[in-house]
C-alpha cells in the first residue's frame, strides 16, 4: 500500500476562491448609494401597506370582531420581515461603502 500524497499547492490565483467561484468587484459608490436608496423606498412602501393593514385590523377590532382582526393582522407578519430584511441590507451596504 502507498502512502504517498498528492502535491496540492495553495498558492490560490487571486480572481478564484477555494469553491472555484471568482471573486467580484466590489461595488462602487454609485451603485452602494442607489441600493441603499432602494432599500429604504422599498421599506417605505411595506410600512405604508402596514399601516393600510394595521388600520383595517383596528377597525375590525372597534366593531367587535376580534376575530377577523387578528386574522388581518397577521397580514403584517410577511412585511415585518421583509422591511426586517430590507433595513438589514440598507445597513451593511452602508457599511460595504465605508470600507
Amino acid at each position: 500500500m502507498s502512502h504517498k500524497i498528492a502535491h496540492i499547492p495553495l498558492d490560490f490565483p487571486r480572481i478564484a476562491s477555494m469553491c472555484g467561484a471568482e471573486r467580484r468587484h466590489p461595488m462602487d459608490a454609485i451603485s452602494l448609494d442607489t441600493t441603499v436608496k432602494t432599500s429604504l423606498a422599498l421599506v417605505r412602501a411595506k410600512l405604508e401597506k402596514g399601516l393600510r393593514i394595521a388600520t383595517a385590523a383596528e377597525v375590525c377590532s372597534g366593531s367587535g370582531r376580534t376575530r377577523k382582526a387578528i386574522e388581518v393582522a397577521r397580514g403584517l407578519e410577511e412585511i415585518i420581515s421583509d422591511v426586517n430584511t430590507l433595513l438589514n441590507t440598507a445597513s451593511v451596504v452602508s457599511r460595504l461603502g465605508k470600507s
